[in-house]
């Protein structure tokens, strides 16, 4: 079974800056997107370009 701290939503730019908080912090995250971390909207918006890990 998996275990986690905190689960995200979302693979955008706010959602990414608020699991790097939480994983400085300590805590075990989870982000779930609908499709491939790089189709969210914020790599979208700049132009395909955007630097996720």
């Amino acid at each position: 079974m998996i275990s986690t701290d905190v689960i995200i939503i979302g693979a955008g730019i706010a959602a990414y800056s608020v699991a790097c908080r939480l994983c400085d912090n300590g805590k075990s995250v989870i982000m779930l997107t609908k499709s491939e971390k790089r189709s969210c909207n914020s790599t979208l918006a700049q132009g395909g370009e955007f630097p996720l890990p």
